[in-house]
């Protein structure tokens, strides 16, 4: 199984463009660190490509599963480098979908009650970092802060609430200890978010 992810090493700055390496990791190793195979420059499907080209024909033979991030030049570099093996997103960029899609919502419910982005004494712009926060994150201050903003900003149908709780039970299902209950849980997640009318679940789900 191996691993691609990109790296941001130079940040944008007026006279230049972020700088990103892609990087290849082992993670066969189960009960071990994954380990670093190679960093390439760039971060795109031609560099990929070009490196998955140079490995042996039977070391690609034995990739059986790649996992990757949610770009899709890597998507694409694998099924040209690896077309017999499973890709997958991991589950850190999963779960940061999720999430995106809770700041998604939240933005387009100030747009559409306040006319503009968040400002500091909006409600739900007060709580835009707890609202990425784990459920088992929360101290009893900070729920009482969340649970203040949502009654104070949400939609009346609570949409950026149900979005939230989405998010939650996204990243819950990555805990099931096997696979069938996985799929279980995954399949009523699916589901949630085909029911509710919500325009960014229904992007995110489908």
């Amino acid at each position: 199984m191996v691993g691609v992810d990109e790296t941001a090493f130079q940040a944008a700055s007026s006279t230049r463009s972020t700088s990103f390496v892609t990087g290849i990791v082992d993670l066969t190793r189960r009960d071990r660190p994954a380990r670093l195979l190679d960093v390439v420059p760039d971060r795109s499907a031609s560099a990929l490509v070009s490196w998955m080209s140079k490995r042996d024909a039977g070391w690609r033979a034995a990739v059986t599963t790649a996992a990757l991030d949610p770009y899709r030049g890597y998507a694409s570099a694998l099924r040209t480098a690896l077309p017999h093996a499973v890709r997958v997103l991991d589950a850190f960029h999963v779960v940061r979908l999720g999430f995106a899609a809770v700041d998604d919502v939240r933005r387009r419910i100030q747009r559409e009650d306040l006319g503009h982005r968040g400002r500091r004494d909006d409600p739900l712009y007060g709580i835009r970092r707890l609202l990425r926060r784990a459920h088992d994150h929360h101290s009893e201050r900070s729920w009482t802060r969340l649970l203040a903003g949502l009654d104070a900003g949400d939609t009346p149908d609570e949409q950026l609430a149900r979005t939230w709780a989405a998010a939650q039970d996204l990243r819950l299902i990555f805990s099931c200890p096997d696979r069938e209950r996985a799929e279980q849980a995954l399949y009523r997640w699916l589901a949630y978010c085909a029911d509710a009318n919500i325009p960014e679940l229904l992007k995110f789900g489908g």
